[in-house]
């Protein structure tokens, strides 16, 4: 498992449960009472995916939350990659996903250079008010995935900008996926091998 942290405590904890997990022939993702969505033949496609009622948030955080992005990890699996947006604070953001041709930088439209040939944009709002970087708690990463047999190449995030952050993945092709809102906060998009 490669991980894009903020807080390496975590990303030790982690490791140390995906060893016992692959020891065990488990997946890395934590059982935290969220069931994994089972994957079915065709469950997998490109087409464009979106939260109900986006770009409203899926569970706002009350008033004394943040919700915001924490950890960025990767994972490969017999038949699927997967990646891991996993969010702290007690809401859910609302998200969007799409293959674009370019990825930009929300606000500036600068184009965003990435490795590999394709891109899922992945648009997430309900996050904390206003503006918030990695000095407010919010990941803000930008990382290559190398050294493991893994279709994702890189992976960026953009700081909070007017409750909305724009996630960016970059792969090898354009690739079927599939896309699930556990309710501790972790958006996990698989993308079939």
């Amino acid at each position: 498992m490669r991980t894009a942290r903020r807080r390496p405590a975590r990303a030790v904890v982690a490791a140390v449960v995906v060893l016992l997990l692959a020891a065990c022939g488990g997946t890395p993702e934590p059982d935290n009472g969220a069931a994994p969505a089972p994957v079915l033949p065709g469950a997998y496609d490109t087409a464009d995916r979106q939260s109900k009622g986006f770009p409203a948030a899926v569970r706002p955080p009350d008033n004394e939350q943040h919700l915001l992005l924490d950890v960025v990890r990767t994972g490969d699996h017999p038949g699927y990659d997967r990646i891991v947006f996993a969010h702290s604070g007690d809401g859910l953001p609302g998200w969007r996903t799409e293959y674009v041709d370019q990825p930009v930088a929300p606000g500036s439209g600068h184009d965003i250079t990435m490795a590999g040939d394709a891109y899922l944009a992945v648009y997430v709002t309900g996050l904390q008010p206003g503006m918030a970087g990695a000095e407010h708690g919010h990941a803000v990463v930008d990382t290559e995935w190398t050294g493991q047999r893994i279709t994702i190449a890189q992976t960026v995030t953009t700081a909070v900008f007017e409750g909305a952050a724009s996630y960016f993945v970059s792969l090898d092709t354009q690739r079927a996926y599939s896309v699930v809102m556990y309710d501790d906060g972790r958006l996990v998009i698989d993308f079939e091998e």
